[in-house]
């Protein structure tokens, strides 16, 4: 579905009272980074983006087109091909880190699309959801307004709220992970708020594009007559899509002891090489394939109420405090510059692209550069 016009913005500030429509991605600036919140959505500075961006639209674009009947499933890596396609010839210089990320990312990203799992459910993309508040202090109206990538219920009655990620699985554990789930814990709270869904009846899931979650079934327990009396269970693991064979070499040449007592040591070792060159598994005899069972990589999050009040708690508190700042007469004091290190160096220049615009960085870099060009005389005259 299209994104709201300026026109129905307009109409819904008019609606519930408000001067502002509150998005995910501006709240999560403010709170995040608030000198890029002063840049971006008080002084304009916008950007084009930055490769992660880029691609994480193309990929949520591409699955969700499909689900939509744009095209069948054996088209969806053509269509990704030809996005990277143009891409590569006009690529507005956003660019990867270095070849070997480019094409990992890209090589992951077409596994999915030539592998990926579809549930058999009736599927809706990019429902707009409306989540109503009120600010902690004054007690106004505050609008939140979002778009669920994909949402759908399944045969046992839970309703699924997707976002596709095709960024790194890193801090998607723990603590971190209900950090990574409150955009989407945000949603459930629209729609629960909206269609009286309760929150044991929803579910948020990630659906990690760039990842599988390989299962491997453990060696069987055998009797004295050598007869299976209990089979191995499977044992998990997240692993990235384009190396998950060769991460798997261990499991595969034992997978083939266990199964092919008739191979000697470099059959096996042959058979393992293979496998890992290929990264497949369709050199492998069936007892070995059937060893292993691979899925999309999905990260589940249950929703609870305690989860919903907190985070009902902190968009209060933390949008009245950003419009207080916004008040302010002097907006540079209330967003003040951070400062640029080795923890958020790679975020600001790479993923904000605002780093230019960074005073105190920039000064940095002038005099850097003024001191790389010294001479021994103007270093001395410095000391004397």
């Amino acid at each position: 579905m299209a994104r709201l016009t300026r026109e129905q913005t307009n109409a819904l500030k008019e609606k519930y009272g408000v001067d502002r429509i509150w998005s995910w991605s501006r709240f999560s600036c403010y709170v995040d980074h608030a000198w890029e919140y002063r840049m971006k959505y008080l002084e304009g500075n916008y950007n084009d983006g930055n490769i992660y961006t880029l691609f994480g639209t193309i990929g949520h674009d591409t699955i969700q087109d499909h689900i939509d009947g744009d095209y069948p499933y054996e088209k969806m890596i053509d269509v990704f091909n030809d996005k990277v396609e143009e891409w590569r010839l006009n690529d507005r210089g956003m660019k990867f880190t270095s070849q070997k990320a480019e094409a990992t990312y890209i090589s992951s990203l077409e596994h999915y699309f030539q592998n990926t799992e579809i549930p058999n459910f009736k599927i809706r993309n990019e429902l707009p959801v409306i989540y109503k508040t009120k600010l902690a202090k004054t007690g106004e109206p505050l609008v939140f307004v979002g778009y669920v990538d994909s949402i759908y219920k399944d045969d046992k009655g839970i309703t699924h709220l997707v976002d596709y990620k095709s960024s790194t699985d890193t801090g998607f554990t723990g603590k971190s992970l209900k950090e990574k789930s409150r955009q989407l814990l945000l949603y459930s709270m629209a729609v629960s708020q909206r269609f009286n869904i309760p929150f044991e009846e929803m579910n948020l899931r990630f659906d990690m594009m760039k990842y599988v979650n390989v299962y491997f079934k453990m060696k069987d327990k055998t009797n004295s007559k050598g007869e299976i009396k209990e089979e191995g269970k499977f044992k998990p693991s997240r692993k990235l899509r384009t190396e998950w064979v060769s991460k798997s070499a261990n499991n595969i040449r034992k997978a083939i002891q266990w199964t092919c007592p008739d191979l000697d040591l470099v059959e096996i070792d042959d058979l393992v090489d293979q496998a890992v060159e290929e990264e497949s598994l369709d050199c492998l005899p069936q007892s070995v394939k059937d060893r292993f069972r691979v899925e999309n990589c999905y990260i589940d999050v249950p929703v609870t109420q305690e989860d919903a009040d907190a985070l009902d708690k902190l968009l209060s508190e933390k949008c009245q405090e950003c419009l207080e700042l916004e008040a302010s007469d002097d907006l540079e004091a209330a967003f003040p510059e951070p400062v640029i290190d080795f923890s958020n160096k790679f975020y600001y220049e790479q993923l904000s692209g605002l780093l230019h615009l960074h005073k105190g960085y920039q000064e940095q870099q002038r005099l850097h550069n003024s001191s790389v060009d010294m001479t021994e005389d103007d270093i001395d005259e410095l000391f004397a």
